[in-house]
């Protein structure tokens, strides 16, 4: 009776602990959204220009001197442009073929930017920032970005992103897409629960060896004396 008391209390405690660590989980990184606002000071007026993401189709955008747009980022996502020469889109089977082709391998003859992080980690609760590049060149197959920091973009462009933070470049898509409202890792309801666990499977512990030594006792008193 007394091992089978001291064995309930240890799987009582053991799967106590499971939940506990199942509902706790491993820690998730928060991340910030980062928008991506483009400003140039050159006409490029030659070019369709088009933002590739690596979660959706590609899209044309316009770039025009002194009016900056704002690229939206995602979580776990990246972007980088595609500026395709206005006079080998018919070569490339017009616009409707090449915009499904730019969703796909590389093309020839169309320039290309480094990718851009369309989130970052964050040790804040996350938050929707703004980061600055200006586009310096489409050539040699390259569209060169530069980035701003926001007192650099207000001094060229008269607008800042309002976050001048440092950029982040991934290569490949990041595989987070965590949620932002996440938990702490260790909040006063887990371990409140972990420590009742805990309790209760001592106090069957040593609730069971209480009873064996009683019974063991017992059984001495009883057992008949020689003489």
């Amino acid at each position: 009776m007394a091992t089978r008391i001291s064995l309930f209390g240890l799987v009582f405690f053991l799967g106590m602990v499971s939940t506990a660590q199942a509902d706790i989980g491993p820690p998730r990184v928060r991340e910030d959204i980062v928008n991506i606002r483009l400003h140039t000071a050159k006409d490029y007026s030659d070019f369709l220009v088009y933002v590739c993401r690596s979660d959706r189709a590609p899209e044309q955008i316009t770039i025009a001197p002194d009016k900056p747009i704002v690229l939206e980022g995602t979580k776990g996502t990246y972007l980088w442009l595609a500026a395709v020469p206005k006079d080998i889109v018919e070569k490339l089977g017009g616009e409707e073929k090449l915009l499904k082709s730019l969703a796909g391998k590389r093309i020839d003859g169309v320039l290309y930017s480094k990718s851009l992080a369309g989130s970052r980690p964050t040790k804040g609760p996350g938050a929707v920032v703004v980061d600055n590049y200006e586009i310096t060149g489409i050539e040699k197959k390259v569209v060169s970005l530069v980035y701003l920091s926001e007192a650099d973009a207000k001094k060229k462009f008269g607008q800042g992103s309002g976050s001048g933070s440092k950029q982040v470049f991934w290569p490949t898509s990041p595989n987070d897409g965590n949620d932002d409202s996440q938990p702490p890792f260790w909040s006063w309801d887990k371990l409140r629960l972990l420590i009742s666990a805990v309790t209760l499977s001592v106090a069957l512990a040593f609730g069971g060896l209480w009873l064996a030594r009683r019974r063991q006792r017992a059984t001495i008193a009883a057992a008949p004396t020689g003489g």
